[in-house]
């Protein structure tokens, strides 16, 4: 018998985990470029 409830946990936990991981990528990026760059576009 296959626990559902570990099954949720464990699939909400990783996308929290990628989630965090790709907002911690987008703000080292807008951390790089220059806040004249992005008004330009």
């Amino acid at each position: 018998m296959i626990n559902y409830q570990l099954l949720i946990v464990n699939a909400i936990l990783s996308l929290r985990y990628k989630f965090a991981n790709f907002l911690r990528r987008n703000k080292l990026l807008l951390n790089e470029l220059d806040y004249t760059d992005i008004f330009n576009y």
